[in-house]
């Protein structure tokens, strides 16, 4: 993992085990922030690639797609369902 441009070159993150400090564990949270937000770009590309499929205002809403897509991610982040 890259060092977020301090110069640092490769970065190895702790397990939160392996963490000793406070700063470890905010290390740790900042680096997995910038994984998440590199993916949440590229994400926004695919999102913004459908929009050439999209052919309606209901089509770009997809509120059953939205419903079922939200379900499958809390499945996968071990979340209970909405209730």
């Amino acid at each position: 993992m890259e060092d977020g441009g301090t110069g640092g070159g490769i970065v190895s993150v702790k397990t939160p085990e392996e963490c000793t400090s406070l700063q470890d564990i905010r290390a740790a949270i900042d680096d997995i922030d910038r994984d998440i937000v590199a993916l949440i770009a590229r994400r926004r590309g695919y999102v913004q690639a459908a929009a050439a499929f999209k052919t309606s205002a209901a089509s770009v809403s997809a509120p059953d797609r939205v419903a079922a897509m939200m379900a499958q991610r809390r499945q996968w982040g071990g979340c209970r369902p909405e209730s």
